[in-house]
């Protein structure tokens, strides 16, 4: 399953937009219902960003597939009168390569500093 298939099975009820596999794996997954969270997956980390009184929720999340692991954000989507959710993605790789472990690294780092 290549990574577009992938991101609707996750977000079924969700619009795959901007997937570029030639731009470091970026990619996007608009009007999501307020509170989405990723399905058909298994969740290996993930965290609620500490944000100042008043903002909206930042979620980071680190999934895996059978065939991908991928990192990515979910959070309110712009303009602020919109009431649906998107997610950025920060990247993804085939699990068991290389760069799924370094991509694991980096996320798990990532949240961590959110954490503080």
């Amino acid at each position: 399953m290549n990574i577009q298939d992938t991101l609707v099975h996750i977000f079924p009820s969700g619009v795959v937009s901007g997937c570029r596999p030639d731009k470091g794996g970026s990619f996007e997954v608009l009007k999501l219902p307020q509170g989405a969270v990723p399905q058909n997956c298994e969740v290996l980390a993930s965290c609620r960003a500490k944000l100042a009184r008043g903002h909206a929720r930042r979620e980071s999340y680190l999934v895996k597939t059978e065939e991908l692991v991928i990192f990515f954000r979910v959070c309110p989507a712009w303009p602020a009168g919109d009431s649906s959710d998107l997610v950025l993605g920060v990247g993804y790789a085939p699990v068991g390569a290389a760069q799924s472990l370094a991509l694991q690294s980096l996320a798990r780092k990532s949240m961590e500093a959110l954490r503080k």
